[in-house]
């Protein structure tokens, strides 16, 4: 093939190189299968990372919850309860803004990611529809070349 784009060469009979535009639409096709084999291992990625956003989300709940239990009022029990509660508060606090500057991060280079593949994706339509067109070309070409003799 000339080139990535879809310009084929020209065959011996008029139209263009059989094996050129085959190969080019396995090649889109070898890439369409790569972009949704990457969708597919990002959606799982944030599903693992929502998964971990949950339960911490959930742990931070139940120390809450242990929290306004603690804050009625105090005895040498409810001293050490209270005690406990805020140092676990503290981890918990800590998990969070870990797990969420890593989502933050692992989000913005996901969306960068998915912007240029679905723009890879969308052209594709266009590239076949052109391909087809030559195709189809090549083909009126051929019949009247055939016709002819």
């Amino acid at each position: 093939m000339a080139n990535e784009t879809g310009n084929f060469r020209a065959s011996i009979f008029g139209g263009f190189n059989r094996q050129d535009v085959s190969d080019y639409i396995e090649k889109l096709s070898l890439d369409r299968n790569r972009y949704k084999n990457k969708s597919e291992e990002l959606a799982e990625k944030v599903d693992t990372m929502q998964e971990k956003i949950d339960e911490l989300t959930k742990r931070l709940t139940e120390t809450e919850s242990r929290l306004a239990e603690a804050q009625r009022p105090p005895t040498e029990k409810h001293a050490a309860i209270i005690e406990k509660t805020v140092t676990s508060m503290r981890g918990y606090k800590a998990a969070l803004a870990e797990a969420a500057e890593k989502i933050g991060a692992f989000s913005a280079s996901m969306s960068d990611e998915l912007i240029q593949l679905r723009s890879q994706v969308e052209t594709l339509p266009q590239t076949l529809d052109k391909a087809c067109s030559k195709l189809d070309r090549a083909i009126e070409k051929l019949e009247r070349v055939n016709n002819k003799g």
